[in-house]
């Protein structure tokens, strides 16, 4: 196992289809790492964008040689406000790798690699970071098997 070369990291938002894209964060992999300082790490701006039922968020990643990315030591913290459409009411939480996907991920050297999904539940809107800026800072951890 190997920390993640330099690289860059990206979120998505997209419809159930994926056909209707857009990025709307990103970062290098070096400033995202989970051993970065607290007080060092990216605050995630509270998203004016919310994603309904049956959206996508997605996370990609590109690196610059090619390897996997190892699921059971990745560490991924994302920074949302889920929406309950019937009370609504906002609950500031974090997305977790494993609510983004469940296996290694095949990383292929300079090309945009999708790391994980979440599909937002029914009655339920998804927003990217949190009102708090605080309480609003991401990282991804990201570890590679040489």
């Amino acid at each position: 196992m190997v920390d993640s070369d330099e690289g860059d990291v990206r979120i998505i938002f997209a419809d159930a289809s994926s056909s209707n894209r857009r990025k709307v964060f990103e970062a290098p992999t070096e400033r995202l790492d989970g051993s970065t300082l607290q007080s060092e790490q990216i605050i995630v701006p509270f998203s004016a964008e919310t994603i309904h039922q049956d959206d996508l968020l997605i996370v990609e990643v590109k690196v610059g040689t090619a390897s996997t990315a190892d699921y059971a030591l990745t560490k991924v913290q994302i920074p949302v406000t889920k929406l309950n459409k019937s009370t609504k009411q906002e609950t500031p939480t974090f997305l977790r790798d494993s609510d983004l996907r469940s296996a290694d991920v095949t990383l292929t050297a300079n090309t945009w690699v999708v790391l994980g999904t979440y599909t937002v539940s029914a009655q339920e809107g998804l927003k990217l970071g949190q009102r708090i800026p605080d309480n609003s800072r991401i990282y991804i951890a990201l570890v590679e098997n040489a």
